[in-house]
């Protein structure tokens, strides 16, 4: 449980002017999820979030998720590395159609499977504002890959990244 997280997302409730926050590493855990998601709803400035490995999991990434269908001005939304599940993708999909000013996703480094990219493959059909998506190093197998490469196709996505660069 994290207090400073709960102390963070109060704070940034009151403030007007803060665009960009990292609070990447900081085991937030769900209920700072919860706080900032709730803060999320209200926020009118916050352009860019970090909350990357931050043991935020389904119950708060579900949170957040919902905050986005509210949220007005946030482009980017970096939630890698918190244990995000397929039920949880979905939420954020359905999320992510009605909100019309986020771009960049990163959900890299969770748990999201076929299920969870299918879902993805079809958000992206249905945004226009959704350009780069990263989703290195989850559980999508080639079948999952494939319906993604196939949404590609006819999306506006300019970038998609689901596996590390073979070098």
């Amino acid at each position: 449980v994290s207090e400073g997280g709960v102390a963070l997302a109060e704070a940034l409730r009151f403030n007007n002017t803060l665009t960009h926050m990292n609070i990447n590493c900081n085991g937030i855990g769900d209920e700072g999820g919860r706080a900032l998601a709730e803060t999320l709803r209200k926020n009118s400035t916050l352009t860019h979030l970090f909350t990357a490995n931050n043991m935020i999991y389904n119950e708060g990434a579900r949170a957040l998720t919902e905050a986005l269908r509210h949220n007005k001005t946030l482009q980017l939304i970096d939630i890698s590395g918190n244990g995000i599940d397929d039920e949880c993708t979905e939420a954020l999909v359905e999320a992510l159609t009605h909100n019309k000013s986020l771009s960049l996703v990163n959900i890299s480094n969770n748990r999201i499977g076929d299920r969870g990219g299918k879902a993805l493959a079809e958000a992206l059909l249905k945004s226009d504002n959704l350009t780069h998506v990263s989703m290195v190093n989850n559980r999508i197998s080639d079948e999952g890959e494939k319906a993604l490469a196939q949404s590609l196709v006819h999306s506006k996505a300019k970038s998609f990244i689901t596996r590390e660069s073979q070098r």
